[in-house]
């Protein structure tokens, strides 16, 4: 879902409208959004549709997050063309237990999210025979190509390309971008040194 806007965004256009054409068909009204484990992009994902959702327009898609199923029963989300749960993560510890049985008897199918590359085969087809047996069938899987990697590696590459930033003799010196308040405590909590005249 990260990575080319352009991309992403048909990606989701064209997986809504494929999830809207199986509820008119098949009926499958009620999906659970979940994953082999966590991390694997399904929150991004429901994010995604629900921007999408708001484009597209005409169609009433509600979205509801695995938090709040205890608050609202199956049947107050009724006139609407599809129903998308935030799920929890599908074969962690007690993964549907999380779900009121309400709601999982309401459920129609799965979009299952998996990531490239990292996911494992048997891991999926753990997932097929464990939401199958509790009744849940996989109506679509998101292959994600895109993982975010650990935010401590995040914070060291933003460190290292400031610090390339500052060294580099081919860049002309001091950046002429124009100093934003908060940049010397940005550079400071990154344990760099700050450049002198």
């Amino acid at each position: 879902m990260i990575g080319d806007p352009t991309y992403s965004r048909r990606k989701t256009r064209e997986l809504l409208s494929g999830l809207l054409r199986l509820a008119e068909a098949r009926g499958t009204k009620r999906l659970l959004i979940t994953s082999v484990s966590a991390g694997a992009g399904k929150t991004l994902l429901c994010k995604a549709l629900r921007e999408e959702a708001k484009i597209l327009g005409g169609r009433t898609i509600s979205f509801v997050s695995q938090r709040f199923l205890d608050r609202v029963e199956p049947s107050e989300v009724s006139g609407v063309d599809l129903v998308l749960v935030d799920g929890p993560a599908s074969i962690e510890v007690d993964g549907l237990s999380e779900i009121p049985s309400d709601w999982r008897r309401a459920l129609d199918g799965v979009v299952l999210v998996v990531v490239k590359r990292e996911t494992q085969r048997e891991s999926v087809q753990e997932a097929r025979r464990w939401l199958e047996a509790n009744g849940l069938p996989i109506v679509a899987v998101v292959w994600n190509e895109y993982r975010l990697p650990p935010l401590g590696v995040l914070f060291e590459r933003l460190r290292r390309a400031l610090t390339f930033r500052k060294s580099n003799p081919l860049g002309g010196g001091k950046s002429t971008s124009p100093k934003r308040r908060g940049d010397d405590d940005a550079e400071s909590s990154f344990g760099l040194s700050k450049e002198e005249p």
